[in-house]
């Protein structure tokens, strides 16, 4: 039989030392010339046919919060259905109305419109008053007059 000499092997096993300093690198700011460019902007003219322009938009908003308005004015009704359990819904539906109004109106119309909400539903027998649909006809009819006669009478 043959014999195999089986030694374990030494290998130094130090940890390297590596030279590990900040690179030194010149960083100046570059010198780019940033001047605003010149772009010729032209007014782009929209098709009266696409409903893409900013006026359908408006419109489709203005229609579509009228529904919801319609839609939660029907829900405020419900109350008048079951005697007796309408009361305890508006307890529900009232602060659920006033801030829903208080998200299809901004700013201080919405403000107004909720806490009128609010207490038209708490109050026995308001709750014929359709409070949405009332500030739909605020804000995009009579505010709109307001608007246009303002602007007539300062030439």
């Amino acid at each position: 039989p043959s014999t195999v000499n089986r030694q374990p092997s030494t290998v130094n096993r130090q940890p390297s030392t590596v030279n590990r300093q900040p690179s030194t690198v010149n960083r100046q700011p570059s010198t780019v010339n940033r001047q605003p460019s010149t772009v010729n902007r032209q007014p782009s003219t929209v098709n009266p046919q696409t409903p893409k322009n900013d006026m359908e938009k408006n419109n489709s908003g203005k229609y579509k919060k009228l529904l919801f308005g319609l839609l939660f004015d029907a829900i405020g009704y419900v109350s008048y259905i079951v005697p007796g359990y309408g009361e305890f819904v508006d307890v529900l539906w009232a602060p659920a109305s006033a801030w829903l109004i208080s998200r299809m109106y901004k700013g201080q119309t919405g403000k107004v419109a909720a806490v009128v909400s609010l207490i038209e539903e708490l109050a026995p027998g308001l709750d014929v008053i359709p409070t949405f649909t009332l500030t739909w006809f605020y804000v995009y009819v009579f505010e709109k007059k307001r608007v246009v006669e303002v602007e007539e009478n300062n030439p």
